[in-house]
């Protein structure tokens, strides 16, 4: 079936989807009317936690990865278009260590999103004291923009333990989901953030988890 845009009189008989997990290069087909590019960024890695006496100990999400959007003729496009897909942030070593920021993903000059930040590393926590999560990464280049979630803080309930937060959304994929009970962390998928790690008393120190690795998606509008 064929689409007709009757303002700007475009045709196209098909659409198709190119997906970037890694770095690489867009070359656009002969057949290439537009396309629409989508950049997530990757999510930020959650710190680690000391090791335990008579206190618990748990850390903050990592961010979730920005977002951005837009669309590109194939004419500016051309020869080709160089592609970077960021990682996703380490996860902090066990101890009081940070995580690692996501990295950027973008699509030449058209389109790019930073990566969430990675949360602190923490220490014993006293009794109502809870770590904050960290920030989502923005869109810094494209025609829409969108700012990835926030991870979430450690939770301190009921006199009786923490809970870890849990990572940052990205616009593709959730944050890790948080833990409590002396439990490591879960990692982020599509650009969300990595999920803090718990402890209860007299454990040993803990790793954080790493962030869910960024995305690059090109849908081609195609002739015939």
């Amino acid at each position: 079936m064929t689409i007709s845009n009757a303002i700007n009189n475009i045709q196209f008989t098909s659409v198709n989807i190119v997906t970037f997990t890694s770095n690489g290069t867009y070359t656009p087909p002969s057949n290439l009317l537009y396309a629409q590019v989508e950049c997530v960024a990757g999510g930020g890695g959650s710190g680690g936690i000391a090791n335990t006496a008579s206190s618990l100990s748990a850390s903050a999400g990592g961010g979730g990865g920005g977002y951005a959007r837009t669309i590109v003729t194939r004419a500016s496009m051309l020869p080709s278009v160089t592609v970077t897909v960021g990682s996703g942030g380490a996860a902090g070593a066990a101890g009081v260590n940070a995580g690692g920021t996501g990295g950027t993903t973008s699509f030449g000059a058209f389109a790019s999103a930073d990566g969430g930040l990675g949360s602190t590393g923490q220490v014993a926590s006293a009794n109502g004291v809870a770590p904050f999560g960290a920030a989502g990464g923005l869109g810094t280049a494209g025609t829409v923009q969108v700012k990835g979630g926030p991870g979430f803080n450690g939770m301190y309930y009921l006199g009786n333990g923490l809970a870890s937060g849990a990572g940052g959304d990205s616009y593709f994929g959730g944050g890790g989901q948080a833990v409590a009970s002396s439990t490591g962390g879960v990692a982020g998928v599509l650009g969300g953030g990595g999920s803090g790690s718990c402890n209860g008393t007299s454990q040993a120190a803990r790793a954080g988890a790493a962030g869910g690795a960024g995305l690059c998606v090109v849908t081609e509008f195609l002739a015939s």
